[in-house]
């Protein structure tokens, strides 16, 4: 029975964290995203989830201004929540101008990032494997 409310209690906090992190999402994000037929936070909680469809539907957004950065944030947490392993396996197949929006993207991400120990990185030195992945 114990396990039972822990496990219970586990997925409660997983869900208000994902609650919060797309709560946390500007509503100039969204609104930019639906221009594009984007459901943004579907999407991001789906991506969250590991689907792949979702992953490459935000990683290969475009946008300009203060968005890119935003966006970029809401990818390194992609990556952080899913892996390295998982994002790499996700975005491999992607073209070469895919790929490039997708590093500019989380590049930019590095400056307007909540995870601290993501903020002012580098990506070549945050996430190695995507960086590779990326530049072939």
């Amino acid at each position: 029975m114990k396990s039972i409310v822990l496990l219970g209690l586990s997925l409660l906090v997983t869900f208000l964290s994902c609650t919060k992190r797309v709560e946390s999402v500007s509503k100039d994000l969204r609104y930019r995203a639906s221009l594009h037929k984007i459901d943004y936070d579907r999407s991001l909680t789906n991506a969250w989830k590991g689907d792949s469809i979702s992953i490459l539907l935000i990683s290969t957004l475009m946008l300009d201004g203060g968005l890119i950065s935003e966006n970029g944030s809401q990818i390194i947490s992609i990556v952080d929540k899913i892996g390295e392993q998982k994002f790499c396996r996700v975005v491999h197949n992607c073209s070469p101008n895919d790929k490039q929006k997708i590093m500019i993207n989380i590049s930019s991400g590095f400056d307007y990032t909540p995870i601290k120990k993501y903020e002012f990185q580098d990506l070549s030195k945050v996430f190695p494997l995507v960086f590779a992945e990326l530049s072939r």
